[in-house]
């Protein structure tokens, strides 16, 4: 399967990139900055890019079938400020992976979010989580929770991509091609 994912950056993402690399699916990593030496062992596609800025996802989402948005998982830095620009950046990241998804007709989305977010962003993650679940039908919409093990979360996303069929295919792609 042909999938990205957002937040490979973070620990969590990170482990999401490598499972499914290692199950065999074809990653695009969003956010990773050219010649991030984070992938360099795997066979990833890397591209640089902020998920709390619209239509920045759907050029790199293009012609996958999965998106796995785990960026609200990214560290949260020092301050009020931080706090607040993470908290929009998990609003409006998610808000704008679900967009993506729909423009893009992905077949499978996943949303990544921590069991604990805490108080300061639990309405946010809820917030988020609502947006996640309005998704349009036609696409398998699969909620994971990161309990604190990356590993684990990571086995969850790869499981939670095989449990549903694919909806379509994409003319032309790598590992479903049509010929005439």
């Amino acid at each position: 399967m042909r999938v990205c994912v957002t937040g490979a950056t973070n620990p969590v993402g990170e482990a999401i990139v490598r499972a499914l690399v290692g199950a065999g699916h074809s990653v695009r990593a969003f956010g990773v900055e050219a010649g991030d030496p984070r992938f360099d062992d795997v066979d990833v596609q890397t591209f640089p890019g902020w998920i709390d800025v619209g239509g920045s996802l759907e050029p790199v989402l293009s012609e996958r079938e999965a998106l796995v948005h785990a960026a609200c998982l990214d560290t949260v830095g020092k301050g009020k400020e931080a706090a607040r620009k993470h908290a929009i950046r998990i609003h409006k990241g998610t808000l704008y992976a679900r967009y993506a998804a729909e423009r893009e007709q992905v077949d499978h989305f996943v949303h990544v979010t921590p069991a604990a977010p805490g108080k300061v962003f639990g309405e946010v993650q809820e917030a988020a989580i609502t947006e996640v679940e309005m998704t349009r039908g036609d696409i398998h919409v699969h909620v994971v929770v990161h309990e604190g093990d990356a590993v684990a979360t990571a086995d969850d996303v790869v499981a939670a991509l095989a449990s549903a069929p694919m909806l379509g295919t994409i003319v032309g792609g790598h590992d479903n091609a049509v010929t005439k």
